[in-house]
């Protein structure tokens, strides 16, 4: 997606240009009608996907009750991937009661993406990962905990929100999903703010959604209806760096005159 005046800007003609670049073998470093499926341990489930992609209804074991973007499913379809569309899922613990996940267990998440090369063969690509459950122990989720990916998770989710309901709404959620987090992970005293303190894995959090609440993916002040389209189409598919980037823009030089 260009946002641009007119067909005659360079944006758009180096933009619609670079998509028909070729690989080393001569074909579009594209994949189409491509299917991605989720699987995973029956200990937590899939509540849905955010992104570039539509349901197809599939329902499975691993399939949650709770929906979030497209979801109520573990397969969607893709119509056309480059090699930086992003797509985000979100999971939720089936049995949330304490004691229920023996200390240690190992769970699995798998996805299964087939699509059609531009040479016309279909391609299948499976990745596997593995995680260790843990029972209630705060350091051992803080120690995994990915804070720049768990910004953009968020910027997405909110942004799926935005479809549905109102943008004021939307920013006070991120606002009881940032106490909630807070709440559990930091050090302090009641009714001392002197004593507040996040670990360095949470620590730069907060900035991001100070800044997500400001940014065009969620406020439409002073924005067409286009630019904002525009905002949130980009946030939904850029790879995390890009989308960090856009909504917390980094200094990287200045410039001092005397």
């Amino acid at each position: 997606m260009v946002m641009s005046d007119s067909f005659s800007m360079h944006v758009f003609k180096d933009s619609f240009r670079k998509m028909f670049d070729c690989d080393e073998a001569g074909y579009l470093k594209l994949g189409f009608n491509a299917k991605i499926e989720v699987f995973t341990s029956r200990e937590f489930k899939c509540c849905g996907a955010v992104g570039g992609l539509s349901s197809l209804g599939k329902k499975g074991p691993c399939v949650a009750e709770t929906e979030i973007g497209e979801g109520n499913t573990c397969q969607w379809v893709i119509g056309s991937m480059d090699r930086n569309s992003t797509l985000a899922f979100y999971f939720d613990i089936a049995n949330q009661q304490v004691g229920a996940m023996p200390q240690g267990k190992q769970a699995y998440l798998q996805f299964q993406t087939c699509y059609q090369h531009p040479s016309g063969r279909k391609r299948l690509r499976v990745t596997t990962v593995s995680t260790r459950y843990t029972d209630a122990q705060m350091s051992d989720i803080a120690s995994g905990f990915d804070q720049e990916a768990a910004a953009v998770l968020m910027a997405r989710y909110a942004v799926c929100k935005c479809e549905n309901e109102d943008p004021l709404d939307v920013l006070r959620w991120v606002d009881r999903m940032l106490i909630r987090l807070v709440s559990k992970f930091a050090d302090f005293r009641k009714d001392e703010p002197g004593s507040f303190h996040l670990s360095p894995e949470f620590s730069i959090f907060p900035q991001f959604m100070y800044h997500l609440r400001r940014s065009n993916f969620l406020q439409t002040f002073n924005a067409s209806p286009d630019e904002t389209a525009y905002y949130r189409m980009i946030v939904l598919r850029e790879n995390v760096m890009n989308s960090l980037v856009m909504i917390q823009p980094a200094l990287l030089q200045y410039l001092g005159f005397a």
